[in-house]
């Protein structure tokens, strides 16, 4: 019964990043999906109350897993750190149908906001509180780019960019802990 809640559950989400890619987001019925995704009406009611339930879900659960923030303590555990950036990028890349179905924005400004939650924790020596906040958006905004870069190319070596951009952000933080320490 089980296998079967999820075979349906990713038809559905499948079918939905299908024709948001084809039509865009805001086109996409309730009635375009089941025919897609080869399911009766009632079959997508019992997961889904609405479409909107189906959209938030799948951002949601996008922002989640693309912010698996290992628990980091930078001066401790520079590895979590450089662990959760390269899974945001991970995410990102596994994602790229859906981040091209649905549009970049809303996802990209999702996934900044936490990043930069979590670079709180992370730049909490910079006491000054609007140059933290700074280096903070300045991280998050290149983590976020790197991502979409990597969601836009189609090279043969993403992970060694990845780590590339990742080596730099450490650096970076370890840079700015130096200077104010």
């Amino acid at each position: 019964m089980r296998r079967d809640v999820k075979r349906y559950e990713k038809a559905i989400r499948d079918a939905y990043i299908e024709l948001c890619a084809k039509k865009g987001h805001d086109h996409v019925k309730v009635s375009d999906i089941i025919k897609e995704a080869d399911i009766s009406r009632s079959t997508f009611y019992a997961h889904y109350e609405d479409i909107r339930q189906l959209e938030k879900e799948m951002a949601e659960t996008f922002v989640k897993r693309a912010m698996d923030i290992h628990d980091t303590q930078f001066e401790l555990q520079e590895e979590s750190l450089y662990k959760s950036i390269l899974n945001v990028f991970t995410v990102f890349c596994e994602n790229a149908a859906y981040i091209h179905a649905v549009g970049h924005t809303f996802l990209f400004e999702a996934c900044t906001r936490r990043l930069v939650e979590e670079l709180n924790r992370t730049c909490h020596i910079i006491s000054d509180s609007k140059q933290r906040k700074q280096v903070q958006v300045m991280i998050a905004t290149m983590i976020t780019d790197s991502a979409l870069y990597l969601v836009e190319h189609r090279e043969a070596d993403k992970r060694s960019y990845a780590e590339t951009i990742t080596y730099f952000i450490i650096h970076g933080l370890q840079g700015v802990r130096e200077h104010h320490a």
